[in-house]
């Protein structure tokens, strides 16, 4: 004889209960049920899980922090910094070239769409024909290739205005806030249009024919890194170990160094 099934013994026994029990037998089984599929997700999903309960009892800085990706892009500026100097480019200002390149900075421009302190050249990097070719020794390119809609001849312009064997310093972002009402620098509205992965960067620098032997490449970020940015926790707020061990499945920021090839 062959064995009922667990559920087709429990249907016969609601089938064959009386009217008034079958009712409040239907309701308990279905919170069983209910109690089940969440203890099967909530073991489904432990890292998320285990992440989200330890990053609750973080204290989080209330008015100051490093935000994560900010962190990490730190990180790569002082790995290159030997190479800000001489006639240096930066977006919107010309604070971080001038910090980290000090005495070694003969002239500092920033290129920007409104007027600033520090802007001298004003242009969308993606259409930056007002500045010649071969201008400059280094380019630090922050935080922007994201909210512009040609971001692959923002690249081309990035190399472009470099001296041979210049330095573009670049950074890709993996996640951040979205903001759905735009971003108003003055009269131009913009948007944050995408983010990046490390395979659709070197895509990117392939197309504009640059070798993997031209640039290098640092992937920054882990899941625990990635949960807090979005949580708004800062860099300050974490344990420094959480932060230094980056997994390339959970990038948070992608940051290149490229050196301009001599006849590109």
């Amino acid at each position: 004889m062959k064995a009922e099934m667990p559920i087709e013994k429990l249907k016969k026994v609601v089938r064959t209960s009386p009217p008034k029990v079958q009712k409040p037998l239907i309701l308990f089984i279905q919170i069983v049920h209910r109690l089940t599929s969440i203890c099967y997700y909530l073991i489904a999903c432990p890292r998320l899980i285990t992440s989200i309960m330890l990053l609750r009892f973080i204290k989080v800085p209330e008015f100051f922090g490093t935000p994560i990706p900010r962190y990490y892009w730190r990180d790569h500026l002082l790995k290159n910094k030997s190479y800000i100097r001489g006639d240096a480019l930066e977006i919107g200002t010309t604070s971080t070239v001038r910090y980290y390149g000090g005495n070694a900075i003969n002239k500092a421009d920033a290129i920007d769409v409104v007027h600033g302190p520090d802007v001298s050249i004003i242009g969308d990097l993606s259409d930056a024909w007002v500045i010649t070719d071969e201008s400059y020794d280094v380019f630090v390119n922050q935080f922007t290739m994201h909210v512009l809609r040609d971001d692959l001849s923002a690249l081309y312009h990035s190399i472009r205005v470099l001296k041979p064997h210049g330095k573009l310093i670049c950074n890709f972002p993996c996640v951040s806030g979205y903001f759905f009402q735009g971003l108003s620098y003055g009269d131009i509205q913009t948007y944050i249009y995408r983010w990046y992965t490390p395979a659709g960067v070197k895509e990117m620098l392939n197309e504009l024919s640059v070798s993997p032997a031209d640039y290098t490449m640092n992937v920054y970020g882990n899941l625990y890194g990635y949960i807090a940015y979005l949580f708004g926790i800062t860099a300050e707020a974490l344990p420094r170990r959480w932060l230094r061990n980056h997994d390339p499945g959970r990038p948070v920021l992608v940051c290149i160094t490229v050196t301009k090839p001599e006849n590109w």
